[in-house]
């Protein structure tokens, strides 16, 4: 019995051990910048969100006086290439200073 209890405080030790060496490797890591913030992410992802649909709601202002007169034809290749552009700024981080 005596050694049934020996060997499980020993287990207890070394999972309280390894829990001590991940958090210390885990606040290093941070310290390094190698994890940042769930907030920081949160800020980030909303802000692209809303740069991104700003720009796609302006395209009508921004292609309506450009567009007429047009073919349906031109009119839906000016339109693919603006949403292609904000993409491409999307893509390139441009979309959030």
């Amino acid at each position: 019995m005596n050694q049934l209890k020996n060997q499980e405080l020993i287990e207890a030790q070394i999972r309280l051990t390894n829990a001590r060496a991940d958090r210390f490797e885990f606040r290093n890591k941070i310290e390094r910048g190698e994890y940042i913030h769930r907030d920081a992410v949160n800020k980030a992802y909303a802000d692209i969100v809303t740069s991104v649909k700003n720009k796609l709601l302006g395209l009508p202002a921004k292609l309506a006086p450009r567009l007429t007169g047009e073919t349906e034809q031109v009119i839906a290749w000016r339109i693919k290439e603006s949403v292609v552009e904000i993409l491409n700024e999307l893509a390139e981080g441009k979309l959030v200073s």
